[in-house]
């Protein structure tokens, strides 16, 4: 198939929130978290093998897995939906076709906050030290994934190509900047989606090619119970975030779905239905 990429690389001029520690959790992060793999899908490429639109494509699975795993729900997002946001954020043109040039994901965030993508709107993001893994394992376990940049070696477009997970190849050059969301890790390896599919890299790659990594907060990831899956809830988030900025929390209460009724099942007693059955073929026989 064929591949677009699209990252810009980041303005460090334009202000960002950062975040340095996860206040309230342990530095030490679970062995593992896995936001990606029960995803029913399908995931879809989001335009992304055409259009240098992964900013874009990138925030559309990102919400995907939030969805499934916050509220499941196998809710997807379009090319259209990601065509949209990519054309606000870049100056690309739908019609003609001019200006694809890619999108800064500092820009992607903004939008995604703002306007959302496809009815799916984050609450805030903020941006991580790229080298702490222990701080973006912690974020992919609680927030359920981050939103990564990386410099794409030409290798890892031929090791997708063979269903082969990310590893550093030498001699190779840089194909382009690109971005995926990465909702799973273990010891030895970190698991994004792109181009419709979910890719695994060890975390040799990640340490040789990603330099931008945010963690994006959807309050779809409070379930319908009101919390997260790790029973994280909107009081804790605001007073996290009033401790990290000094400014009240924007997260507002999750209101828990209602839910269904409780409906009482027939009878399933033998005598009951056997008494049914007798009088209806006695009425049917006028005895």
């Amino acid at each position: 198939m064929s591949y677009a990429l699209g990252r810009v690389p980041d303005d460090p001029r334009k202000p960002r929130v950062k975040l340095r520690a996860l206040p309230g959790v342990t530095l030490t992060p679970p062995t593992s978290a896995d936001w990606l793999s029960a995803v029913p899908g399908p995931w879809g490429t989001l335009a992304n093998d055409r259009l240098g639109d992964c900013v874009a494509a990138g925030a559309g699975h990102h919400a995907q897995a939030i969805n499934w795993y916050g509220q499941n729900l196998n809710a997807g997002v379009t090319d259209a939906d990601t065509i949209t946001m990519y054309s606000a954020i870049s100056g690309y043109n739908p019609i003609t076709g001019a200006n694809d040039n890619g999108a800064m994901l500092s820009d992607g965030l903004a939008y995604w906050q703002k306007t959302g993508i496809g009815g799916n709107k984050i609450a805030a993001y903020a941006q991580l030290k790229a080298t702490d893994l222990a701080l973006i394992r912690n974020c992919i376990a609680v927030f359920g994934g981050v939103y990564t940049g990386f410099n794409c070696p030409s290798s890892a477009l031929d090791q997708f190509d063979k269903g082969q997970p990310w590893t550093v190849v030498r001699r190779t050059s840089i194909a382009g900047g690109h971005c995926v969301p990465i909702g799973g890790y273990d010891a030895t390896s970190f698991t994004a989606v792109t181009w419709g599919k979910v890719q695994k890299m060890d975390v040799a790659f990640y340490q040789r090619y990603f330099d931008e990594v945010w963690v994006p907060i959807d309050l779809d990831w409070m379930r319908t119970v009101g919390t997260s899956p790790a029973g994280l809830d909107t009081d804790t988030l605001n007073a996290d975030y009033m401790a990290l900025t000094g400014n009240p929390g924007p997260f507002q209460q999750v209101t828990p779905v209602d839910p269904p009724p409780v409906v009482t099942p027939p009878s399933t007693d033998a005598d009951a239905t056997l008494a049914t059955a007798a009088r209806a073929w006695l009425s049917a026989k006028q005895l």
